[in-house]
């Protein structure tokens, strides 16, 4: 009874781990308005604002597993909540926009390297299949709670407090997380002589990042061509992943595990629904545009306000005249 409520403790520290990393995705969304007028950033700050955090999230999820094999699952994703909470420290404190680019970057690294790790110690923590299911569940089901209640929350804290509580929030989530990471997971077996394969690590990483940012500069009015030679670039890296992968000593994708069918059909089905996504928000959800709408509206009201005032000061002078 004891190891399994340890177990459940241990599911649960890491459910919450992937849920903070997937919010950060999402949490900023609704915070961009705020972010761009008091950085006094041009609209084209958007894109990379948005999609900096996936990217990066997406491009080392891969290495980041690796890296567990090698240095330990458990020790990898209390890096990855230092690493985490520090870029947030510089987000919040950002002052030009670039800097907080490369804070958005950096935070979706960081989550890259723990996430794998983390799943990687839930699937440990869960030894016997019925277990192991329930623990995946809880896994995704935490993943798409946050992945939602990003939008709601960052609205919320930037609307309260400021668009930078949105990064400043993440210091002591990150700090108690850590410290349960600390005490409820226990460690795990590393593999010390494991290969990185850096250049598959290298060409993923690349190929992931320009699928992302494809697919958002084809969202945009003017950059389809744009996008569409990013996501060529994209099947460029892919081509050279396989033709590295092939000749590696330990491939980071494994030629064995491509060639199991419910691989496949997963990385199919998570490909077709991405595409639906995408193309659904091509007609109805175009951040840019939204973020260039919701500020012209703040400076409509900002200059209705400044006539107010200016009529409300000259209002005794044109009576004094009138009489």
């Amino acid at each position: 009874m004891v190891a399994i409520g340890r177990n459940s403790a241990t599911v649960a520290v890491l459910c919450l781990v992937q849920a903070v990393d997937v919010l950060g995705v999402t949490v900023v969304v609704a915070a961009l308005p705020g972010m761009l007028a008091g950085l006094n950033a041009p609209a084209s700050a958007v894109t990379p604002l948005a999609t900096g955090y996936a990217m990066f999230f997406g491009g080392l999820l891969m290495l980041g597993s690796r890296l567990g094999d090698r240095y330990g699952h458990r020790r990898i994703v209390m890096i990855g909540l230092v690493a985490f909470g520090a870029a947030s420290l510089m987000a919040a404190t950002a002052a030009p926009v670039t800097v907080l680019v490369a804070a958005r970057c950096a935070q979706g690294a960081a989550a890259g390297l723990s996430v794998p790790a983390a799943l990687r110690l839930v699937t440990a923590a869960a030894p016997d299949d019925d277990r192991r299911r329930r623990a995946l569940a809880a896994w995704s089901a935490s993943g798409a709670v946050a992945g939602v209640a990003g939008y709601l929350v960052g609205g919320l804290l930037a609307d309260v407090a400021g668009w930078q509580t949105v990064f400043w929030i993440n210091l002591p989530l990150a700090a108690v997380l850590l410290g349960a990471v600390r005490v409820v997971v226990p460690k795990h077996p590393r593999e010390p002589t494991v290969g990185l394969d850096l250049p598959g690590a290298a060409l993923l990483t690349g190929a992931v990042m320009a699928v992302v940012l494809g697919a958002s500069l084809l969202e945009q009015p003017g950059r389809a061509s744009l996008g569409l030679a990013t996501l060529a670039a994209a099947v460029v890296l892919l081509a050279g992943l396989v033709a590295v992968e092939r000749r590696a000593a330990t491939p980071l994708v494994p030629a064995t595990a491509l060639r199991q069918p419910s691989l496949r059909i997963g990385v199919g089905a998570a490909l077709v629904n991405t595409v639906e996504v995408g193309v659904d928000r091509l007609g109805r959800a175009d951040p840019r545009r939204q973020v260039v709408r919701l500020l012209q509206v703040r400076r409509d009201h900002r200059d209705e306000r400044r006539q107010h005032a200016e009529e409300a000061e000259h209002a005794p002078d044109d009576r004094a005249r009138s009489q």
